[in-house]
């Protein structure tokens, strides 16, 4: 698909809408675009940001809050993610999260642009941890 920034951006956050919608429920706050002041971008996120809750029969068990930053492509064509933010909570009330996805598209080479870092403490993902090393090539 193809249009303006915010069209593009404003169909984003529909389909995640959708998505997250047919999974929790239409109770869950809707995904907005909006213009971020002062540069060629557009945020989407929840709105109100109460954050996806995932419970079971006995009531909330995590909550995933989501933060996208989203500009145009290298040709101005097509929508690209510029960074995002992806945390996930333990309910209720979780402060810390359990993990978290971040992504930047324009770190240097050197680095990475995605990473995942768990809180807490988890014997089997430590040593998984552990085997790999101290750095990365």
């Amino acid at each position: 698909m193809s249009g303006t920034l915010q069209e593009q951006a404003e169909a984003f956050a529909a389909g995640l809408t959708t998505t997250v919608q047919a999974v929790v429920g239409t109770n869950c706050a809707a995904f907005q675009a909006t213009a971020v002041e002062g540069g060629d971008a557009f945020t989407v996120r929840q709105r109100p940001a109460d954050g996806v809750v995932l419970s079971d029969k006995d009531g909330p068990i995590l909550r995933l809050e989501v933060d996208y930053e989203c500009t145009l492509d290298g040709f101005d064509r097509y929508l690209a993610v510029e960074t995002s933010k992806i945390h996930v909570f333990v309910e209720p009330n979780g402060r810390q999260p359990l993990f978290r996805y971040e992504f930047e598209r324009s770190l240097g080479a050197n680095l990475p642009a995605a990473h995942i870092q768990f809180h807490g403490t988890h014997a089997e993902l430590e040593k998984a941890m552990e085997d790999c090393g101290d750095s990365t090539p």
